[in-house]
């Protein structure tokens, strides 16, 4: 997978909440300076990962806070560049 942004870049741009999917899953676009859009994923039904009491919130003003699930997406090829 070839990413126009690394994972540094990436975590200092703002995310937001695009949708919560079934299941659980919340989907979030981190935007770049640039204006490139990637979007990941946050399985927030499992609890081992997000903790029992976890609350995410509709934007970041820095990714950094979801830098763990933005890693993960890169390393699994989930992570998507919408532009």
């Amino acid at each position: 997978m070839n990413l126009k942004h690394d994972l540094k870049t990436i975590v200092k741009s703002p995310s937001k909440l695009d949708c919560i999917k079934s299941g659980g899953i919340a989907v979030y676009i981190a935007t770049t300076e640039d204006g490139t859009q990637y979007q990941y994923e946050i399985d927030l039904s499992d609890k081992h990962d997000v903790g029992e009491t976890a609350t995410f919130m509709p934007s970041y003003e820095k990714s950094v806070i979801l830098m763990r699930w933005i890693r993960r997406a890169i390393e699994r090829e989930e992570m998507i560049q919408l532009n």
